[in-house]
């Protein structure tokens, strides 16, 4: 389920904390409150998708962000 990725996800950042090369981009993109919207309790539902790949864009390409194209 969602707990048991992301407490994965979390050991993983963990034991690679030392790695620069490593980005982890937490933005919240599907919220507890929204839990509902994964329907077998792991896979978003298209409703979902939608609003986590707006979330993403939003958070990832803003100005300072990770993925941000750097401005030269």
């Amino acid at each position: 389920n969602l707990r048991v990725v992301r407490d994965a996800v979390s050991r993983v950042l963990a034991a690679r904390a030392d790695d620069p090369r490593l980005i982890f981009l937490d933005a919240g993109l599907l919220p507890d409150a929204e839990v509902s919207d994964l329907d077998d309790g792991l896979h978003p539902n298209a409703a979902a998708y939608e609003r986590m790949g707006i979330r993403f864009a939003e958070r990832a390409f803003a100005a300072g962000a990770p993925l941000a194209t750097p401005r030269v």
